[in-house]
């Protein structure tokens, strides 16, 4: 029997969406993996999201995929600093969930999500919200 390791589900998910969504959404997997090696990653195909926890802060954030079209849900992001003003509300209002809509991965959105993201687990680890 065939074993499908996490690389594999992930690339079986990926082929629904366009080459555009699938090399923005490896970019940005790239870049966590690189400056969050503490976050670990989940598919969650009911949302058709990427999602990352970390170990003691818990569920931070997803990668939410569309036809052509990505977004990072930050699961506080209506708590989160956002000078640029990137984060915006979803269906339910943004009461707690805000998401930041990315077309492409530059220096620039690096920089957004690295000042989001460490936000977002810091928050979590002292209890901010």
């Amino acid at each position: 029997m065939t074993q499908i390791n996490h690389q594999q589900t992930i690339d079986m998910f990926l082929k629904n969406y366009s080459t555009g969504v699938r090399s923005l959404t490896n970019a940005l997997r790239a870049f966590l993996a690189e400056h969050f090696p503490s976050l670990y990653e989940k598919l969650y195909m009911g949302w058709k999201a990427i999602g990352y926890t970390h170990p003691q802060a818990g569920y931070i954030m997803a990668i939410f995929l569309s036809a052509n079209k990505i977004k990072i849900g930050f699961e506080h992001g209506a708590s989160l600093n956002d000078p640029e003003h990137k984060l915006v509300p979803g269906p339910s209002g943004g009461k707690q969930v805000r998401y930041y809509p990315i077309d492409t991965y530059d220096s620039k959105v690096h920089k957004i999500l690295h000042h989001l993201i460490t936000q977002a687990i810091t928050n979590r680890l002292t209890g901010f919200r």
